[in-house]
């Protein structure tokens, strides 16, 4: 089995899916767990104060699926258009609702003023920059050095782009950053997206 992520927020739906596949996988194989705020929406959490809550939560669970301290729970910025300083200080303030365990990351936009403070969020939690549609998108975010790079296939097939070329291009750009294949709506793409070696990033509809 590849690394990958389970895509929801929804603790009941996690522990269903793992109770399925746990004696199927090394536990080290799911490196945590990505959320965003469609995730919490769709389990009727809309405030920061709910997110806190549920995130220390989320990585209390994934501390006992892996059994050990190197899982990680990526929680989004939650707001488009915030300011450099603002991500700063939401990263920040977000690494407090942990379990003592699991770490918390931090899933940035491809935008330019956010991708110049990867390197200081780097300092205290990990960085990934999510909703990357292209090959050019990627390889100006890997310049930053964020720990993974989301690219979305299907955001990419949408719009007429044979995201297959483009992943095989970043995987065989070697880049130091993982790849990650986010949002995988059919097994048929996951399965090639895991055959790249890229990890993905997979939901309740899709398990």
């Amino acid at each position: 089995m590849v690394n990958f992520f389970i895509d929801t927020a929804n603790i009941e739906a996690i522990k269903n899916i793992w109770g399925k596949i746990r004696y199927n996988v090394n536990p080290t194989d799911m490196l945590g767990i990505t959320t965003n705020p469609n995730a919490f929406k769709k389990i009727n959490f809309f405030s920061l104060h709910e997110w806190e809550m549920h995130l220390s939560k989320l990585c209390e669970l994934v501390s006992n699926m892996r059994e050990d301290d190197k899982g990680v729970v990526y929680v989004q910025a939650p707001v488009s258009i915030m300011t450099s300083m603002e991500i700063i200080s939401f990263a920040k303030y977000i690494n407090q609702f942990t379990d003592g365990n699991t770490k918390l990351g931090l899933k940035l936009p491809p935008f330019k003023h956010a991708l110049e403070v990867i390197p200081i969020v780097n300092e205290f939690i990990e960085t990934n920059v999510t909703g990357v549609a292209d090959v050019g998108t990627a390889l100006y975010a890997y310049s930053y050095f964020p720990d993974y790079i989301s690219v979305i296939p299907g955001r990419m097939e949408e719009v007429g782009i044979d995201a297959k070329a483009q992943v095989r291009y970043l995987m065989n750009a070697k880049m130091s950053a993982n790849i990650i294949s986010g949002s995988m709506r059919t097994i048929e793409g996951l399965k090639w997206v895991s055959q790249m070696g890229t990890v993905p990033t997979i939901g309740e509809k899709v398990w």
